[in-house]
C-alpha cells in the first residue's frame, strides 16, 4: 500500500515539475510496453492500434480522488438522488411488461432493477462522455490501482477484438464504466447479456440489454428473492459499538435479544435471518441499519454502504408506490 502510495506520489509530482509534455512522453512509452502486454493475451494488432489514439487525462486523476460516497453523509449523498423518484416510478410504469418478464427471468425484483438503472445512469440521461479507453489507461498507468485498471483495460480490448461490443471506441464514465447501467469491463464480460439477441451486447441503446443485465449481475451474484436488503433500527442506551460490522452477523433473534428495536421501537421478528449491524456515518452518529445478504450484493455492485443503502430505500419507495 505505501508503495503504490508513493507511485501515486512520484506521478503527481513529476507532473507538476517536469510539465505535461514529459508526462506525455512517459505515457506514450507505458502505452508501447502495454500493447506488448495486449498482444500476449491474444489481442489482434488491429484492435491495440486503438492504444496509439489515447491520451492522458489528468482529470480522470483529480475525479479519483473525491468520490461522492467517501466525503458526503448518508443523508446528503441520499438527498442528491432523491429527485431519482418521479422518474423511477415513470420508468418502472413505461417499461413494466419488459421488467416483469426480466424479473421472473432471473428473480430478481423489478424495483431494483430500476432503482440502480436510475443510480446509475439517470435512465440513460447521464452515460458519461468520457473515452473509456483513455481514462482506463490513464489510471492503469497512473499507478495508485495499476494493476485493477491494468486489467479492466485488458479485458475491454479483448470485448472489442470480439466484435460483440456495441462501441469499438466506447464513451463513459471517467473511471470506465459504461452503458445505462455503468457496467466496467469485467462486469460487462461476466455479467452483462444480449438479451434482444441482436448478436451484441449493447448497453448504451438497448434497454433490454441494460436491464437483463443488471438483472443477471444480482441473479449470478446470489440474490435472495426472499428476503428484503434490511431494516433501519434503534440502538439501546450503552450498545457495544464493537458488533456495528459488516463481518459480525447474527439472527434477527440474536440482535432483538441485544436491545436492537425495529425503528418504531417494536421488537425485530423471531427470525433466523443473518444479518450485520452499519452505521454508515460512524460508530457513535447517524442511522443504524441491520442489513441482510442482499445488501452485501449491492455492495458487490458498488463498495459504498451509502450507495448500496440509496438503492434500497429508492427499491423501497418503488415498492410501496406500486
Amino acid at each position: 500500500m505505501l508503495l503504490k502510495t508513493l507511485a501515486s506520489i512520484f506521478v503527481a509530482i513529476f507532473y507538476l515539475c517536469a510539465g505535461a509534455d514529459a508526462l506525455a512522453n512517459d505515457f506514450s512509452t507505458w502505452i508501447q510496453q502495454f500493447k506488448l502486454t495486449g498482444s500476449q493475451r491474444g489481442i489482434s494488432d488491429a484492435t491495440l492500434q486503438v492504444l496509439e489514439t489515447l491520451t492522458f487525462n489528468d482529470q480522470v486523476i483529480r475525479l479519483d480522488r473525491k468520490q461522492p460516497e467517501s466525503i458526503l453523509s448518508l443523508s446528503a449523498y441520499q438527498a442528491k438522488l432523491k429527485p431519482l423518484l418521479g422518474p423511477a416510478k415513470k420508468a418502472l410504469h413505461q417499461h413494466q411488461k419488459m421488467l416483469a418478464g426480466i424479473s421472473q427471468r432471473y428473480n430478481v425484483p423489478a424495483e431494483y432493477i430500476v432503482a440502480l438503472w436510475g443510480i446509475e445512469s439517470n435512465f440513460s440521461q447521464n452515460m458519461g462522455n468520457f473515452d473509456v479507453l483513455s481514462s482506463l489507461a490513464t489510471l492503469a498507468f497512473e499507478g495508485r490501482r495499476a494493476k485493477l485498471f491494468q486489467e479492466e483495460l485488458l479485458i475491454l480490448l479483448t470485448l472489442i477484438d470480439s466484435g460483440k461490443l456495441a462501441q469499438n471506441k466506447p464513451i463513459g464514465s471517467w473511471a470506465g464504466a459504461m452503458g445505462q447501467c455503468q457496467f466496467m469491463p469485467s462486469s460487462i464480460r461476466d455479467k452483462a447479456v444480449d438479451a434482444d439477441r441482436d448478436g451484441i451486447i449493447d448497453l448504451w441503446h438497448s434497454k433490454t440489454d441494460a436491464l437483463a443485465s443488471i438483472a443477471n449481475y444480482l441473479h449470478l451474484e446470489g440474490w435472495n428473492p426472499n428476503e428484503r436488503w434490511g431494516r433501519p433500527v434503534k440502538l439501546p442506551r450503552h450498545f457495544d459499538m464493537n458488533l456495528i460490522s459488516l463481518e459480525q452477523t447474527m439472527s434477527l433473534t440474536e440482535w432483538n435479544k441485544r436491545g436492537i428495536r425495529a425503528i418504531d421501537g417494536s421488537p425485530l421478528p423471531n427470525s433466523s435471518i443473518q444479518a450485520s449491524l452499519i452505521r454508515p456515518d460512524g460508530p457513535t452518529k447517524g442511522k443504524a441499519f441491520l442489513v441482510y445478504s442482499n445488501f452485501k450484493i449491492l455492495m458487490k455492485w458498488n463498495k459504498s454502504q451509502r450507495f448500496a443503502l440509496t438503492v434500497s430505500a429508492l427499491a423501497d419507495s418503488l415498492k410501496s408506490a406500486q
